[in-house]
Parts: structure tokens; C-alpha cells; sequence
């Protein structure tokens, strides 16, 4: 949800994830100042949220805090939850014991035929070195 839709009713303070306009950029960053150190976190987040030059400062914030795992997944031919979230999705692992460390799995298009089998096929590939703000591999 982008934050102008709501900002009349609800106003946050002292954000940095402010100029990202979109509410799970906050959302994550508020979660991220109520974690533990020792801590495990697994959020689905829209895609644009660690691929956009929109969302640098939560891509900056994720990288200086965590080790992170991405799963990206498109809305075509079959999407993550069913007809019900018309989103690209990214389901995001984060473990605090270690920062700066980013892994993705390819760009997931599947039929709902492949739902089934889906979870036990994803790879992950080490892109920490090729990392660019607004674009995770």
C-alpha cells in the first residue's frame, strides 16, 4: 500500500524508509528495530521492495544489518497465493548473526501445476559482490 493513500490518517515519525512511499518498506524497518541480534526473520514483501532505486534506503538498511536470503516470484502463469495477490512477491529470510551477505534464487515463473514442487527446487546463488543499490540479482 503507498503511504499517500494512508497518510492523512496515519503519519509516521523519524523513518528513514520515509521516501520509499510504500508501507512494508516501514513495516520492515520497524521490525527491524524490535529484532534481536540472535534473531531469524522469513517477511513476504512486494519485489520492488529489494529491486527498485524507489527502496534504496530498506535495501541499504537490510544490507548493513543482515545476512539476506531472496525468493522472487512473478504473477505469471501461476502466482504465489492464487488469483486472491495480483503482486510480484519476494519472500525474504534474514538471519542478524551476520551482515552485508545477499543470496537470491531466479526469477520463480510457474504454473499452479508446479506449486506443489515448487519450494524444494529453489537454489540460491551468492550475489553479494555483484550487489547494486535498487537492483538484487
Amino acid at each position: 500500500m503507498e503511504y499517500s493513500k494512508i497518510k492523512k490518517d496515519y503519519t509516521i515519525n523519524d523513518y528513514e524508509t520515509e521516501k520509499c512511499g510504500n508501507i512494508y518498506a516501514f513495516i520492515v524497518e520497524r521490525t527491524l528495530k524490535l529484532i534481536r541480534k540472535e534473531a531469524r526473520l522469513g517477511l513476504i514483501i512486494p519485489i520492488s521492495v529489494i529491486s527498485t532505486d524507489r527502496t534504496e534506503s530498506i535495501q541499504k538498511i537490510l544490507k548493513n544489518k543482515c545476512r539476506a536470503w531472496y525468493i522472487n516470484f512473478d504473477t505469471i502463469p501461476g502466482r504465489l497465493f492464487g488469483k486472491e495477490v495480483e503482486q510480484r512477491l519476494t519472500i525474504a529470510l534474514f538471519d542478524f548473526d551476520i551482515s552485508g551477505e545477499i543470496y537470491t534464487s531466479y526469477y520463480r515463473r510457474f504454473s499452479p501445476i508446479a506449486r506443489e514442487t515448487l519450494f524444494p527446487t529453489i537454489q540460491f546463488q551468492r550475489v553479494t559482490d555483484i550487489y547494486k543499490t535498487g537492483f538484487i540479482p
